[in-house]
């Protein structure tokens, strides 16, 4: 075969395995990923991917001001979150609300440990992200 000829092929063989938007995405850098799911232990399994019992998903790159969950998910379906912010130089951690503007009042908790699955859901409307340390409030 010509060395043009496998060129071409080559070239239009990679054309075809550039990566689409969603998996730009799945690659995308990211410091911190959030969860919620429609499962509780046993069900959701801390030594499984628990991917399929996903009901609403969130990720960064850096601190995330109040985002409120109201009208994201039916929060009768979530029963357990997945906290993973691993990485300890660019560590995150959530913070949960009662209100969904993240109201100092409306504290709940925070996940500060870098890493939690099936983490019982207890009917927070709002959370943050904040460096590693910072105060949620």
């Amino acid at each position: 075969m010509h060395p043009l000829h496998v060129f071409l092929a080559l070239g239009v063989s990679t054309a075809n395995a550039l990566p689409s938007l969603n998996s730009r995405e799945v690659l995308a850098y990211r410091s911190w990923d959030l969860r919620l799911f429609s499962q509780a232990i046993p069900i959701c399994n801390v030594n499984t991917s628990n991917i399929d019992l996903n009901v609403f998903h969130r990720y960064g790159a850096k601190d995330r001001s109040c985002e409120a969950l109201d009208g994201a998910y039916n929060t009768t379906t979530v029963k357990s979150l997945s906290w993973k912010s691993p990485s300890e130089s660019d560590w995150h951690d959530l913070c949960m609300f009662s209100s969904s503007d993240c109201d100092a009042g409306s504290y709940v908790g925070s996940i500060t440990d870098g890493w939690e699955m099936c983490y019982p859901f207890s009917g927070w409307s709002g959370f943050s992200v904040v460096s590693h340390g910072s105060k949620c409030v």
